[in-house]
């Protein structure tokens, strides 16, 4: 009997934990409206701003009720979301006159309503793009999120234009649309970056959506005449997607090309007759267009055409003249 009895305590014991731990995984108003405040503060800061913060999955009781006027003040402008549409019904604002939410979430932008106990993805994110922080709590999905997901360069050899190369991605549950990638060009001026203003305003490239979890890549040329320390910042970001900072720095060292003043004679038979170049040459140049413009700059009237780092041509219509003297 005494087992039996045992038994029956363990049974009883297991069954008032499991009551327990279940009401104490249902939060109460209270609890998720200062979880979410602190959600909100973390969302704002440098590191995160932009960015997605997730809260915890929350298993939400029925009539459960949040309104925007709990996190909104003088300082902050706050609004809520629903974003999946196999829990949210249409928005009230967008419902007709006396229409039933028969899902498990009616909400507009200023309230949330479970009308079901429903386990819940709720998120944080805040832009800054106005005079306010604007921050949005999201409940049904991880909103989309723009990402960068890696930066690299190589150099054209032909012109010696940096060719950038930038990986997106997005990084939420939800469709991202109109991406967007924009780059500030920054030198580093007595140990600061600084913008540069004078530079040429490169054109923002865009992405039309993006699929959850889809990446695409851009390609991107960049021009610098001048030698120093740069900085490549990139942001990408989409409509309701907030956004992603990058930057990539790289050192643009001094142009030390220089001239050689010898000069070489190449023929070429061709099917109109013969082709005759001047091969011209240069040292120290990192880049072919390098030695072709160090020519060009002495000779202006001559076209000098792109060969090697090393060597520049142009052509006349014989043998025994020059490329200068047929130019001038």
């Amino acid at each position: 009997m005494k087992v039996f009895e045992l038994l029956v305590y363990a049974i009883v014991a297991i069954a008032l934990i499991f009551i327990v731990l279940t009401l104490f995984n249902i939060p109460n108003e209270n609890n998720l409206i200062q979880e979410l405040k602190e959600s909100i503060i973390v969302a704002q800061t440098k590191d995160f701003m932009g960015k997605t913060v997730k809260l915890e999955t929350e298993l939400i009781e029925k009539d459960f009720y949040l309104s925007k006027n709990a996190f909104e003040d003088a300082l902050i402008s706050v609004a809520l979301e629903c974003n999946n549409p196999n829990l949210c019904c249409i928005r009230k604002a967008e419902q007709i006159e006396n229409q039933i939410c028969t899902k498990n979430i009616s909400w507009d932008y200023d309230f949330m309503k479970l009308e079901n106990e429903t386990t819940l993805k709720i998120s944080v994110r805040c832009l800054n793009d106005l005079k306010l922080p604007i921050c949005r709590i999201y409940f049904g999905s991880y909103p989309a999120q723009a990402e960068i997901v890696e930066i690299n360069k190589s150099t054209n050899e032909q012109n010696g234009k940096i060719i950038s190369t930038i990986i997106v991605k997005n990084n939420g549950e939800t469709q991202l649309n109109a991406g967007r990638l924009q780059l500030t060009l920054q030198k580093n001026v007595v140990g600061e970056w600084e913008d540069i203003i004078d530079a040429i305003q490169y054109e923002i490239q865009e992405v039309q959506y993006l699929l959850p979890q889809q990446e695409h890549t851009f390609t991107q040329e960049i021009n610098i005449t001048t030698s120093g320390k740069y900085r490549l910042l990139y942001k990408f970001s989409g409509i309701n997607a907030g956004f992603d900072e990058k930057y990539l720095e790289i050192e643009h060292s001094q142009n030390l090309c220089t001239i050689i003043e010898e000069t070489n004679y190449e023929i070429q038979t061709i099917e109109d007759g013969k082709l005759y170049r001047e091969i011209k040459k240069c040292e120290n140049c990192n880049y072919a267009y390098e030695c072709a413009t160090k020519w060009q700059t002495k000779y202006p009237n001559v076209d000098y055409q792109i060969l090697t780092k090393d060597k520049t041509y142009c052509e006349k219509t014989n043998e025994f003249s020059t490329c200068e003297s047929e130019a001038s």
